[in-house]
Order: structure tokens, then sequence, then C-alpha cells
């Protein structure tokens, strides 16, 4: 996965589903921060931040073939979008009512 198709991905910011939490795969014991972003032709791309870390993480790119682990770290400039737009996505979906 090269830096440009992730910048890309990123700056289109088209968000699929509420922003998640979960426990880092590692014994840790530290949350994440999971953001899932649509990509090219319906692919689905997870973005992750450890608490405790400034740097995001392209985690999975999940397509019609399957899920493709990445596990690359972004760059400063990628974070801070990320980082913007994971708080857009939580206020956007907490601020939407709850179906029965």
């Amino acid at each position: 996965m090269n830096h440009t198709d992730i910048a890309r991905i990123v700056l289109a910011a088209q968000i699929k589903g509420a922003p998640t939490r979960r426990n880092a795969p590692d014994s840790s014991g530290r949350l994440m921060r999971v953001l899932h972003l649509a990509g090219h032709s319906d692919d689905l791309w997870a973005f992750t931040l450890t608490d405790g870390h400034r740097d995001w993480c392209l985690e999975t790119v999940t397509d019609q073939h399957g899920v493709e682990l990445i596990c690359q770290r972004l760059g400063r400039r990628l974070s801070v979008r990320l980082s913007t737009l994971h708080g857009q996505a939580v206020e956007h979906f907490a601020l939407r009512p709850v179906s029965p």
C-alpha cells in the first residue's frame, strides 16, 4: 500500500459507520480507536489509534477478495487529519437517535 493511495482515502473522508473502540491485540490492555473509511470500489479501510500514541495506523483493507492485514503507521499530517475525522464522526453519530 503506497502513501499516495492512503492519503487519497484519508482526504476523501468517506466515513463508514460510527467509530468504535476495542482492546489492542497485544496483551497491553490499551484501548484502540477504530475508524472505517470507504475506499475504491467499496473497499473498507480500517484505521486504528492506540491510546497513548499520536500516529494512526492503517490496519486492514477489506475488499471483495477478503481482508488484507497492512499495519502501516501513518505520518503526522495524515494522523492529524484522522484525529479530526474521528472527532467529527464521534459527534455526528452521538447526535443521531438510536433505532429501536
